[in-house]
């Protein structure tokens, strides 16, 4: 899955008004990490490599307010 976001904070999302998507807000990320961090192993490569956790979870709004990509991939939990 490839998920491509651009976060500009200083311009609009007008398109969500007209309903046709648009940005993920940082509020809208953390709910969708929250939900596969129930579900799935979630790991990190960039901006660096570190699997996801409650902890890292309740700060994950501030690592994506500080870059423009996130690369990460999601696995079926095992065991």
């Amino acid at each position: 899955m490839i998920i491509y976001e651009f976060f500009y904070p200083s311009d609009a999302d007008d398109d969500k008004i007209r309903g046709r998507g648009g940005y993920f807000t940082t509020k809208e990320w953390k709910r969708i990490f929250e939900y596969l961090l129930g579900k799935y192993k979630v790991e990190f490569t960039r901006p660096k490599r570190f699997n996801l956790d409650k902890k890292i979870l309740n700060n994950v709004d501030s690592i994506l307010r500080q870059v423009d990509v996130i690369c990460f991939c999601v696995e079926e939990k095992i065991g």
